[in-house]
This record gives structure tokens, sequence and C-alpha cells, in this order.
């Protein structure tokens, strides 16, 4: 089960963050450090407008913003079911703003083919900690899979070591590959290549590989073809001769901190270099749809340095009308596009070479917008306007708006959503309460008291769900919005076994009721390829002919397209959904037009599909409990579902005072349901 990917995926940002101490910064996350290039799920902060967000990594001279938009989904309709052929949520890019100035003296070591592990703890950097403990494992899927060590300075490598893991996994050692040397990143030369290695002779051990002919490149990486059978390949260490690839010297830099403001989704970064104090701020705009950061310094021209933009699928970002922009597409369909525009304040702004440079600026606004072609409307085969002029159009809306007021349109958007709740849960004692976050953890792992971290987690899930999930966008997948690879665990997708629910348990009751619209107009937009699915489905097939209503499979994407196992009653559990955005908030009209046509087409699905027992119960057929199976009639799970489903039609039509008679034949359908009874075990 792929529970509270939206919350606990980010919340170990919070895990390694740090709250500061002041009352007015009850809801701030603060870091001592920048998140490190490995740290996407555990270090990095997240910003999003709905549609629009991205990952803030706060590097002081390599800043990293990784961003997504909702739409960028590969796959269609599927009308197979096939979960291998649904599509996947996609990763858009990154822009990177580099400064002049002391740089990290480091290798970064990347996953170059896009591979993600299944546990954060074991990605890419894993295998290059120093510490032969900790492993690095990932899935090929039929690919191969590449590391990369990103040098400084070009060195010569006469060697390396490959070592492997003290686990009993032999058929996860790397079989075939090669190494290549580059500077630049596209031309590649073969260094050493190795073909039918046999697995390691012990557990732990280290291989060393002589390279014939060393020449000095910055760009080291290693390919792997093939491993030896296994479903993952997996490494303890990877050295390079020569080479400190752990962690090396921080920039030049003092008083650093960076903090995610979760009152008013502002990610804000300074620190002290060369005499200059450098302040950086970042934020998701929804009334603008940018993403917006601004660098400032209190030095005069002191901002000088390098603006790149780049796609996550090898488009070309190339220069138009000063400004970097790419586009691409699917083929589904799909086309997207982003484009960047930097305004500066003093000093001098150049596009060239397919970056942006800026000189001895004393402030430099940096604005990023991005969309896709997505509609969601199936009589449309999903496709609305063309995203390069609408791009353009928003950033030209954005650079026209001063910043002062830019900023002050988002922090009031935000804050009309963070500022609905307040949570009491008493005073952390102020020793406590200024510790690093991480301390703070440990702490309370051992039994102190820090009521304050407990209403700062709850916080931060209604954080992230604003953050993720507007009117009138998509909503929250198994990633929220944030997902920085292309080939994510589950496609990043919508399981409708209980993840999807999970993230929207608390819109209700956390008053954010507006922002469970997102999911319900999902729901309403996927009907008519649902419908289709369903009635060519010959398991819900009945005496009278087709299924009536639709069901979905455990999950689905955002093009009708589902996959995988039918989870019969999941269309009865997004019904509660539609029920309990009417229950909190009461809105007749909404009920009439909305929600109770949609729960009704449901209880006639399952008036056909329910089988009656020797003695008249009724019960759901060969269903199953989502990944504990087995298939079998009466499950309790699917039972409890359908008898929610029935009871809250019921209420429905009560206060509709709508379809008596229809209203009592659910009704009795839901008295004969099987529910749970004490066992004859006493269970």
């Amino acid at each position: 089960m792929k529970t509270g990917r939206l919350l606990f995926i980010h919340a170990a940002a919070l895990c390694a963050g740090l709250a500061a101490g002041a009352a007015d910064s009850a809801l701030v996350l603060r870091y001592d450090a920048p998140a490190p290039e490995k740290g996407w799920s555990s270090h990095a902060l997240p910003l999003g407008n709905g549609r629009l967000g991205c990952m803030v990594f706060g590097d002081p001279f390599r800043e990293r913003v990784q961003f997504n938009v909702d739409s960028l989904w590969t796959g269609d309709e599927n009308p197979s079911g096939d979960y291998n052929t649904m599509g996947a949520y996609q990763n858009f890019g990154e822009l990177r703003i580099e400064l002049d100035g002391p740089a990290p003296d480091r290798t970064e070591v990347v996953a170059a083919s896009d591979h993600k592990a299944y546990y954060a703890t074991e990605e890419v950097g894993s295998s290059a900690d120093g510490d032969t403990n900790t492993k690095w494992c990932v899935e090929p899927r039929g690919k191969p899979v590449a590391w990369e060590a990103r040098l400084t300075k070009a060195a010569a490598v006469p060697s390396y070591t490959l070592t492997s893991t003290p686990e009993k996994r032999p058929d996860r050692d790397p079989k075939s590959w090669t190494l290549a040397g580059s500077d630049d990143g596209s031309s590649w030369t073969v260094l050493d290549r190795r073909e039918n290695e046999p697995a390691f002779a012990e557990r732990g051990a280290a291989k060393t590989f002589a390279v014939a002919a060393p020449r000095p490149f910055r760009r080291h990486r290693l390919t792997f073809s093939a491993n030896q059978g296994g479903s993952h390949l997996q490494l303890a260490e990877i050295g390079l001769a020569g080479v400190a690839l752990a962690a090396g010297a921080a920039p030049a830099q003092a008083n650093y901190r960076r903090a995610l403001d979760l009152a008013a989704g502002l990610h804000t970064l300074t620190f002290t270099a060369g005499g200059v104090t450098y302040t950086r701020e970042t934020f998701a705009s929804q009334p603008g749809q940018v993403i917006v950061t601004r660098l400032t310094v209190d030095r005069p021209g002191a901002l000088s340095g390098t603006i790149r933009l780049a796609g996550a699928h090898r488009e070309t970002t190339l220069a138009d009308a000063g400004d970097l922009a790419f586009e691409g597409g699917f083929p589904n369909g799909l086309a997207y596009a982003a484009r960047l525009r930097a305004l500066a304040g003093g000093g001098a702004v150049q596009i060239a070479n397919g970056a942006c440079r800026f000189e001895r600026c004393d402030a430099l606004t940096v604005l990023l917008a991005a969309a896709t072609s997505y509609a969601p409307d199936a009589a449309r085969h999903w496709t609305g306007a063309a995203p390069a002029p609408l791009v353009r159009d928003q950033l030209g809306r954005a650079a026209a708006t001063p910043y002062p007021a830019l900023k002050q349109a988002h922090l009031a958007d935000v804050a009309a959503f963070m500022g609905r709740v307040s949570l009491d849960l008493g005073a952390t004692a102020a020793a406590q309460r200024d510790q690093p976050t991480d301390a703070r953890l440990a702490s309370y792992a051992k039994g102190a008291a820090d009521p304050e971290l407990e209403a700062l987690l709850f916080q931060y899930g209604r954080y992230l769900l604003q953050g993720c999930s507007r009117p009138g966008t998509l909503p929250a997948n198994l990633q929220g919005l944030w997902n920085d690879s292309n080939n994510p665990p589950w496609h990043s997708d919508y399981h409708s076994n209980i993840n999807i629910q999970m993230n929207y348990w608390p819109a209700e009751p956390a008053n954010l009721a507006d922002c469970h619209t997102a999911f319900l107009d999902l729901i309403r937009s996927q009907l008519p390829v649902w419908r289709q699915a369903t009635a060519a489905e010959k398991e819900f097939q009945t005496a009278k002919g087709p299924a009536k209503g639709w069901a979905v499979r455990t999950s689905h994407n955002i093009h009708g397209g589902l996959g995988w196992k039918w989870d019969k009653t999941a269309n009865a559990w997004y019904c509660q959904h539609l029920w309990e955005h009417y229950a909190f908030g009461g809105d007749k009209a909404y009920l009439k037009e909305t929600a109770y046509p949609i729960m009704k087409e449901v209880c006639e699905f399952w008036l056909d599909q329910l089988k009656a027992m020797p003695d008249g119960r009724l019960v759901v057929p060969a269903c199953w409990s989502p990944e504990h199976g087995p298939d079998e009639d009466g499950v309790s799970y699917s039972q409890e579902i359908v008898w929610d489903l029935f009871n809250n039609t019921v209420a429905a039509a009560n206060a509709l005072g709508a379809e008596p008679a229809f209203r009592d034949a659910v009704a009795a359908a839901r008295d004969r349901l099987v529910t749970p009874k004490i066992g004859k075990w006493g269970q």
C-alpha cells in the first residue's frame, strides 16, 4: 500500500528541517545547510500553486529548482487496462541559478539514466557516501542503468572500484558495463568495457578494474547494461581512483539559513560570502501562474552569474525574444512548454548559448512559466489550448507586475488557505523548541514533549494539500504535485485502493473543502471513458446485459486510462468523497447537480452486481481487500464501503426530496447487506 505519499514523502523534509523558535515563526521549517543533490525527498522544500510546483534545494552558489506541472502525463485511455501501458506522471525540468563566487569543491554523483530507488535511503548517493553498509539499489526495468560522477575539475581515472553489498543477493551484482568519459555531457569516450563478469565471490567485497588508457574528463559515467539476472541492480560503493566522491568542502559562506514559511508559501535563503549578504526568495504564485525567484544583495552590483533552464526529456532550450524556452510533446498528443525570463535591477542580462547571463546586478527576478495542452474533457480527446502562447502570456503578465505586488498577491492567496485553521496543542519548552528539528525529533522519540512540533506537522499536511490541489487543477497524485522522475514509483498515479482517499481525508475537517474539488472534478471528467471500460468488462456482465454505471481499476491516469486489477468497490469509495463535500458544505445545488447523480449511478451498478446468499442477505461477489486478497464473496472491506454508499445515497435522496421509490430500493438493499459480526472464535 502506497500509504501517504503526499504527506509522508514530503514530511521527510520536516524531519530534516529546523523550525524557528520565535513565536511568530511557528509555521516555519528552517535548515542550516543546503539540500544535497540526492535529497529531493528528504531535504528539498516544496512550493506549489495547485497546478505548478517545485522543489527548492537552497545551494548558495548552485541553486536548483526542480519543477512540475500537474498534467504532464504520458499514456492515454488505455482500453486494455494494462498497467504497463497506462502512462506515468512526469518530471518537467529544472532551472539552475549559478552565482559567480566561491564554488563547492565537491563531486556530484547522479543517476544519469533517471532510475529511481524504491527507498530514499537507496538512492544513487548511497553509492558514494563512503559507507559500505548503505547501498544504491534500483530496478532496471529492461533499460541500462547509468551512474555518473560530475567533477569540478577534469581528472584522469587510472582505475575504478565496485563494492558489493553485504546482502546475500549475488543476482543483483553487475555483469556487463562500460566506463565512459566526457567534458560536456554530450560526447562520450569509452574508457573501459566489461562483459559477462562473474558475481562477487564474497559479499561486501571490492573489485578494482584498471583503465588501460586514462584520459582527463570532467564527467565519468558507468553504464550497467546487465546484472546477474535479478530484478534489481545494487552496489554498496563505487569509487574512482584519485577522485573524492563523498561530500567535500562546502562553499565559502557563513550565516546560512534557508526556511519555508508554511503560512506564506515562501522559501527564503540568506547567507554571507565575500563580505556580501545574499537573499533569495522563491514562491509558486497562483495569481501570477509562475514560479518566482528574487535575488538581492546588500552591496550594489554584486550579483553576477548564469541561469540555465533544462527540460527532463532532452528538449533543446533556445533563446526566444529575450527569454529561455523549450517545448515538447508525447505520443499521446500532449504538448508542453516552459519559458523563463530574468529581470535585472541594475546591471545587465543577456541570453547567449542557451543560457541567461547576468552581470553586476543589484537585484534579479527570475520568472518561470510552464504548461501543457491538457484539458479534462474526453469529448475533446483531452486536448486544450496550445501551451506555448499560454506560457508566453503568463510570463508577460507576471513580468509587467512589480515584484512587491506579485509577492503580496501570492502571500494573500496562501494566507487565505493556511489562515483558516489554527491548532494549539500546548507550548513547547523554549530550550526544546529552539533546537534544530532533527534534534527535536530525536528528543521526541525518547519521550520529550514537543506539542508545537506535532502542530507543525498537522499544518504541513494542510500546506501540502493546498499546494497541490486547488480549484480547477488536477488532484494530488501519489507524489502530490512533486515528482522528480520520468519513471516514478507506481507511475506517480492515482491509486483508488486507499491512497487518493487518504490524501483527501483531511480536506473537509481541516477547512480545505475547496481543495477537495480537484478530486471531485477529476472523477467527473473521467466518467465517459470509465463507463465504456466498465460496460466492456465481461466480469461485470449480468443477465440484463452490460453493467450499468462505472467502476475503476486500482490505478488510473488523467486520460480515462485504467491499470492493474479492478478495485470493484472503489467507485463507492470515491462516492464517499462526493457525499462528504456536501455533508460539510450543505450546498444542495451541488448535491443535486453533481454528487447525487453520480452516487445514484454507482448504486445502480451495485444493485445489479450484488449476490444473494441462500438466506437472502447480499454480498459483493469475488472481491478483495486491496493487496491482502484473496478474492472471495463478502469481503468486509467491500461490504462496508457499499453499505456506506447506500446509506449516503438514501440521505442524499432525503435531503433533496427526490425519487422515493429508488431511495427505498437502495435502503432495502443496504439493510440486506452482510456486515461484520462477532465470529465463532470471538474475533
